[in-house]
């Protein structure tokens, strides 16, 4: 099935003004957060942003301190849960008001008073409302809220908290307000909102008062019979000469006279949310907020440029991942704006603020490159007609400071913005047989409002097909027919000729039929024809299987696409020995098989070591060196364990770098039963791009809508050791009432992941991704017509997967988690679990092999384990406890005795890789042994 992708980029590290540089800052706080409600310039040229956040055990006001730049300087908690305005006072100290106080602060965030807000009358501040709070000439404080009777209220208070005056305004309806703003003159302009008796909706009132709080007059805006309206903020015009407003509820701009007449009114689309204006130095106003796309629920934020006559100068808007708002605005000192907001975190949780710079037009990069990633084939650098482009081709754009990354959609086509400077562009290919050659990825910018086309040459190596397939299904459920999905390509340099896949079933999977013909091979065994394959042409089929009633539940079923023809044409590797070794495994009679055999042209180099993992545990560690044409067969009971043997390919051998296999369900165990849920822990020996393997567990009734990541590693952690590549596998399924007609996946990757190295690896349905700022990936679905699961079950289901490689020098520890949303038409979203991986090394594995004390029965978890140990003890008590653990020529390395307890934990410290013995001691009497093996 061909995919349709489409990439687009609006990564912002770095931004560009006309006459100064721009940049954009996202701040992740150490909690959850609401909102930002004001944003401020601080004397030494940093900002202030006021939120709120829980810092401890309960939600704060907070400040964050920025530099110039935006680079975050300190955030600080103060007495209030909301902060709602920052007033910046002539004596070099800040006004910062709170839901409850007024906190007087030095440059620093120090407090120097914090006083309670006067409950006069029952003054509540109206934390809700968007410019309840404002500074005065004067620098005294206005603060508008309600009281408890429902009728709005204003208060006028010194910077630091006193009370001068409170003026109630009566009303017959319940009123309350959200904006306030001071002209010149001293009188102040109320943006309320009143709600008559008896309505569910409330209407727009704006209201002027003197500087000591009397009525001067009150317009009324009548709103419909479906939605409150509101008022988020007001201006006032050329100092005195009346206000605009904005208004939520139904968008909408007003502009006043000093009279309260409307001059003019501009409702804007429902879809816009304006929230804060402010007047810059050129007598223009500049409105932000929020608009929603038509799409599913996506917010950006926008920036309107409005002269005084209300005509619309220019507009910007910023995408980013989900719902991001723009709070608070004010004119940068240099030129151009800063906008300040809360935006959704990449795991879909409120928790991160941003602050973005423009130029005076409102952009953030002036800058563009585009190009096209094509197949060099005559080696002169140049993109002629007849060569084919590059899809699906990674691409970093970096310079100090600065990165930037694309995708190139389906034609090889990309785009990037960039400010000035000089850069490097660097392609990751998909194919060992392309090479970034020639000398011309250094695009450079000097100026503004530029753009540069670069097209990224790959030069070829070889001429010579390369093929590559891959091979993906939903789910298997026992008893239940599924689809394999099965995609190709033709990734090399030459036309393909007489391709065919072979596709090699499990045991208990039964093919049912497939969308193209095909030829039994054998048991389990089919040839699927595939046409001649151009340079860079792709093709796919399906074929729906059975899984047999009678696999176990959660058992894996290993099936296998091969596409020919096969192999690498690459160089030989200078001193590889010839040698080249195959595996198999086997499960016979009593006896679990591998076999390794060299079946090169000469013997090998050098002994390799090979490891058998038993379920979760290292059982063997050993070397071997063969002979070109002999083969060393390794042996264990079947006795239900899992076995999992890795060995390195011969060094410098074509194709994979190790190889591996896996035996699941040979034999029982005591209990008549066997082992489920560790072949996945492991990597697959599928590398190369002409193998796929595809070893999925079957499940009985489960979330349709997961992702998983292969291979899953050890342990709840997910460990893997460094440069293990990951694929992660997003289901979904629409379990509604109706058939969905756009599905959208949205799936932020975390930092750890290089998204340059991302591979598609198949799916379901068409789709277009969208490479979001942040790393966030973007998969849409559209008319996908995805019958609901109560119509056609198996027609309701799709998914997608991709390939990835973490980020180079992660250190072990590391850990990080892959979480996606997943939008059903414009129904709220379901969030999948998160697949968690942890990048370490060196994993400590301990196997309790014998109990000598009758009814004892232990346990040792986290298996493996890296700092501690944990041992339970169940069926036997006592009064000591004694651990020693020995090196195999018998020397006592480590030891420890204490009192007995149910569970013990033991810190052996940094034991050298190797094996060791483990004894267990109860009372000085040898309870039981094992072994630790540190690999």
């Amino acid at each position: 099935m061909n995919l349709h992708h489409s990439f687009l980029i609006f990564f912002c590290l770095a931004a560009l003004q006309l006459s100064a540089q721009g940049w954009r800052q996202t701040y992740q706080f150490p909690s959850q957060l609401h909102r930002v409600y004001d944003l401020a310039q601080h004397p030494d040229g940093g900002f202030l942003i006021a939120s709120t956040a829980s810092l401890s055990n309960e939600f704060n006001a907070v400040l964050l301190k920025t530099n110039a730049e935006g680079d975050s300087l300190w955030l600080k908690p103060y007495p209030g849960q909301e902060g709602l305005l920052i007033a910046s006072n002539s004596d070099n100290t800040f006004s910062f008001v709170t839901t409850g106080y007024i906190n007087l602060i030095d440059t620093e965030g120090e407090i120097l008073s914090s006083v309670p807000i006067p409950n006069t009358e029952n003054f509540n501040v109206v934390y809700t409302a968007e410019q309840n709070a404002v500074q005065t000439a004067d620098e005294h404080l206005l603060l508008g809220g309600k009281n408890d009777l429902g009728d709005a209220m204003v208060m006028k208070l010194t910077k630091s908290g006193q009370e001068i005056w409170t003026t109630t305004l009566a009303s017959p309806n319940e009123e309350e307000v959200q904006a306030i703003a001071e002209d010149e003159d001293g009188n102040i302009y109320l943006g309320l909102q009143s709600k008559p008796t008896g309505s569910l909706y409330a209407k727009r009132v704006v209201q002027k008062i003197d500087a000591s709080g009397s009525i001067l007059w009150r317009a009324e805006f009548p709103a419909d019979e479906n939605t409150s309206y509101s008022v988020s903020n007001i201006s006032v015009i050329n100092g005195n000469e009346g206000a605009i407003v904005a208004g939520i509820g139904q968008p909408q701009l007003l502009r006043l006279d000093a009279e309260g007449s409307t001059v003019w009114s501009d409702t804007l689309a429902n879809n816009y949310f304006p929230i804060a204006v402010t007047e810059d130095p050129e007598g223009h106003f500049a409105v932000t907020g929020t608009v929603y796309s038509n799409d599913i629920y996506f917010g950006d934020v926008f920036l309107l440029n409005i002269n005084e006559d209300g005509q619309h100068n220019w507009e910007r808007i910023y995408p980013r991942t989900r719902v991001q708002t723009g709070s608070a605005i004010i004119p940068a000192e240099d030129t151009g704006y800063l906008i300040s907001g809360a935006a959704s975190l990449p795991d879909f949780q409120a928790g991160r603020v941003f602050l973005l710079k423009t130029d005076v037009l409102g952009y953030l990069y002036t800058n563009q490159l585009n190009g096209q990633a094509f197949l060099d084939l005559n080696n002169n650098c140049q993109k002629d007609d007849n060569e084919p482009s590059l899809p699906n081709t990674g691409l970093s754009l970096t310079k100090p400071g600065f990165e930037n990354v694309a995708i190139t959609d389906t034609e090889g086509f990309y785009e990037m913005v960039a400010d000035t400077g000089n850069y490097t562009i660097n392609p990751y290919f998909n194919s060992p047989y392309y090479a970034a050659d020639c000398p011309s990825f250094a695009p450079a910018f000097s100026g503004f409002f530029d753009t540069l086309n670069l097209d990224i040459p790959a030069t070829p190596i070889v001429e010579c097909p390369l093929m590559q397939v891959h091979l993906n299904t939903p789910f298997l459920r026992r008893c239940f027919s599924s689809t394999y999905y099965v995609d190709y390509c033709n990734i090399g340099t030459a036309l393909a000729g007489n391709v065919y896949v072979e596709i090699t079933l499990d045991p208990f999977l039964e093919l049912e039929g497939a969308d193209v013909p095909f030829e039994e091979l054998g048991p389990g065994h089919y040839k699927f024809e595939v046409e001649d394959l151009a340079i860079g042409q792709c093709g796919s089929f399906n074929f729906d299987i059975l899984v047999s009633c009678d696999a176990e539940l959660g058992q894996s079923h290993c099936t296998e696409a091969h596409i020919f023809p096969d192999g690498l044409c690459l160089p030989e590797v200078p001193g590889y020995s010839g040698a080249f070794l195959e595996l198999e495994a086997l499960c016979l009679d009593t006896t679990a098989y591998f076999r390794i055999q060299n079946t090169g042209d000469a013997s090998m180099a050098a002994p390799l070591e090979y490891i058998v993992i038993e379920d979760a545990v290292l059982l063997e560690q050993e070397t071997y060196s063969l002979p070109q044409g002999q083969e060393t067969l390794i042996t264990f009971p079947a006795n239900g364990s899992t076995y999992y043997l890795n060995t390195p390919q011969e060094p410098g051998a074509p194709g994979a770098t190790f190889i591996s296999a896996v035996i699941e369900g040979c034999g029982s165990n005591n209990s008549g039963t066997f082992s489920t849920g560790f072949v996945n822990v492991f990597p697959q020996s599928d590398s190369d791009p002409w193998l796929d393997i595809d070893c999925r567990e079957n499940i009985g009734s489960f979330d349709p809508n997961d992702i998983q990541v292969f291979p899953k590693g050890y342990g709840p952690e997910g460990r893997v050791e460094a440069g293990t590549t990951l694929e992660y596998l997003i289901r979904f399924q629409n379990t509604g009432t109706d058939t969905a007609f756009t599905v959208e996946l949205i799936n932020p990757l975390p930092p750890q992941l290089n998204i340059s190295t991302l591979n598609p690896l198949g799916s379901s349905h068409n789709y277009e991704l969208t490479l979001m700022e942040d790393g966030v990936l973007n998969f849409r679905f559209d008319d996908i017509l995805l019958p609901d699961s109560t119509t056609n079950l198996q027609a309701s289901q799709g998914f997608v997967r991709y390939r990835i490689d973490h980020q180079e020098g992660l250190i072990p520890g590391t850990n990080f988690g892959n979480r996606a949303a997943i939008y059903f038409d414009f129904n709220d979203p379901i969030y999948t679990n998160t697949a968690l991986t942890t990048i370490d090394e060196n994993f400590i594995l301990v196997n309790l092999e014998e109990i000598f004390m009758p009814g004892l029965s232990l346990d040792a978890f986290p298996n493996p384990f890296t700092d501690f140990l944990n041992i339970s003890f169940e069926g036997l008590s006592g009064n000591t406890l004694q651990f020693m653990i020995f090196s195999m020529d018998g020397r006592l390395v480590w030891q420890q005795e204490r009192p007995f307890t149910p569970v013990a934990t033991i810190r052996p410290g940094d034991l050298p890789t190797g094996q060791y013995a483990l004894q267990v001691w109860i009372d000085q009497k040898l309870a039981a042994a094992g072994t630790i093996i540190n690999h």
